[in-house]
């Protein structure tokens, strides 16, 4: 977990600055760190939208949709 914080903050200062491009980079780096962690993967999704970058937008919703879907069961 250590090795993600560094690029997880800086992304989070980065946002707060109105940075979203280099913000977007840097969770991008922390959640491929992370090991595909869930939380960060809701957070790089949102700030791909902010950062204009719709088709990575895109594709880590569609991540997001796949991983609810593998969770989901059938009820009975």
């Amino acid at each position: 977990p250590f090795e993600r914080f560094f690029p997880e903050a800086l992304a989070r200062v980065h946002e707060v600055l109105g940075n979203h491009a280099e913000a977007y980079q840097a969770m991008k780096r922390a959640y491929y760190m992370a090991g595909h962690d869930r939380e960060l993967l809701d957070e790089l999704s949102e700030m791909a939208t902010r950062s204009q970058d719709l088709k990575a937008a895109i594709y880590y919703r569609r991540q997001i949709i796949s991983q609810n879907e593998e969770g989901a069961t059938p009820e009975n």
